[in-house]
């Protein structure tokens, strides 16, 4: 599944819309939708569910994936075979 920033800027190509077109649209801030779109932060769970409405976009499009990664690792079975 790609990124919720990769999905986001893809809708938005997709419309023609540029982050003020955007913006308007979801009725949120334009800065916003610049940090979104670069993939530099991710929207709490309020504006992911707005998003995936609006949108489409999954919520669980903006979860990252290194942190699934990471917490695979550290599990307790994943644990256990490097000890």
């Amino acid at each position: 599944m790609d990124s919720g920033a990769e999905q986001l800027k893809d809708w938005m190509r997709r419309r023609g819309f540029k982050n003020a077109d955007a913006a308007r649209y979801l009725e949120i801030d334009e800065p916003y939708i610049s940090v979104l779109a670069s993939g530099k932060r991710t929207p709490g769970l309020d504006n992911a569910v707005k998003l995936e409405r609006l949108t489409g976009i999954p919520v669980e499009a903006w979860m990252a994936t290194e942190v699934d990664e990471t917490e695979s690792a550290a599990s307790p079975v994943a644990r256990k075979r490097h000890a």
